[in-house]
Parts: structure tokens; C-alpha cells; sequence
């Protein structure tokens, strides 16, 4: 049997633990980003700045490397983000809950995009509603305004770019099998 997914989505430790072995790759890159509701250039602008400002501190590099290359993933040993309670809350719509990515643990969630997401959060001064949602529904949860942004490693597309906005790419990730 075969099993195709981005090459990310599973650390070393845990293809090692699962027993599953990388067949091939796929060599093309596919850039990922978080997805928005379609003409809302302010919020995206917004993301937009906060990655360019994370990247460029080289904080963007050091979370990546923590979440993506790390064989051993401890979120107990991760640094805390400054969590608002206050204000209109920063709704995030995950549609995965796979490690590295987002995951939970001890009830929890944790993971790559739920760090961005969380520091995004910060950055606005904004609380974080995280809500797990399934992959057919998200453009609607976009469109209705029940999500102001959506993660799950979404490759950009011509056509997802014709239904949803996009921050600037975040990863990008080779389609494998396994």
C-alpha cells in the first residue's frame, strides 16, 4: 500500500515510530500559506508584515527548525506566547491534526501552524480561537466569517486563489509517497 502526503507532515521520529518508510518524492516544491476570506487585504497585509518581521529576526527559521527538523518534538520544553484573553478573538481554522503541524497533546494544541497562529495572535493583541474543521468546509467557514484564517498546510493553486486570499507562503512541501 501506498499512502501519498507532503513530505512535512511526518517528523523522522515519527515515521521511525509508525514504521513507514519514504518510497519517493515528488522534486517539484509546493508553497504552502494560511488561506483567508477572499478581499480581506487588510488582515492579510497585517500576517503578511508579521511573517516578513519573524523571518528577518531569524525567529521564523529557529520555529521552523524546532517543529519540522526536530527528531525529538517536547512542546513541554517550548517557549510560552503571551496569550490575550481580551478583545475579538483571532479565529483559526485548522483542518488537521497531525505532528509536526498541529496536533494536540494532554488536551492541547500544538504544532508548527499553531505556533505562527499563536504568535499571530500576539502580534494583534488579540486572543486565539482555535476550531478544527473539515477540509470541504473550509472556504465556506471563510466565506461566512467563522474563520479568519485557515491552516493545514494549503498549497497555493490558481484555482484556490480564484475562491480564497493568501499570506505569503509559509512552507513549502514536496507531495511524497510513503
Amino acid at each position: 500500500r501506498f499512502l501519498v502526503l507532503d513530505e512535512y507532515t511526518f517528523p523522522p521520529s515519527e515515521l521511525s515510530r509508525l514504521g513507514i518508510h519514504r518510497a519517493f518524492c515528488i522534486d517539484t516544491a509546493y508553497t504552502t500559506a494560511f488561506a483567508f476570506k477572499k478581499g480581506d487585504t487588510t488582515l492579510v497585509n497585517v500576517f503578511n508584515r508579521f511573517l516578513e518581521e519573524l523571518k528577518a529576526s531569524g525567529e521564523f527559521d529557529r520555529i521552523t527548525d524546532y517543529w519540522i527538523h526536530s527528531d525529538e518534538i517536547d512542546p513541554a520544553t517550548y517557549p510560552e506566547v503571551e496569550a490575550y484573553t481580551e478583545g475579538v478573538p483571532l479565529r483559526y481554522g485548522n483542518t488537521e491534526t497531525q505532528p509536526p503541524m498541529a496536533f494536540f497533546v494532554n488536551g492541547q494544541w500544538q504544532g508548527l501552524e499553531i505556533e505562527l497562529c499563536r504568535r499571530f495572535a500576539a502580534y494583534l493583541q488579540r486572543p486565539l480561537e482555535i476550531r478544527l474543521i473539515d477540509i470541504p468546509s473550509r472556504l465556506l467557514h471563510l466565506q461566512m466569517g467563522k474563520a479568519d484564517l485557515i491552516g493545514g498546510s494549503i498549497f497555493i493553486t490558481e484555482e484556490r486563489q480564484r475562491q480564497e486570499g493568501f499570506g505569503a507562503p509559509s512552507s513549502a512541501l514536496h507531495p511524497a509517497y510513503f
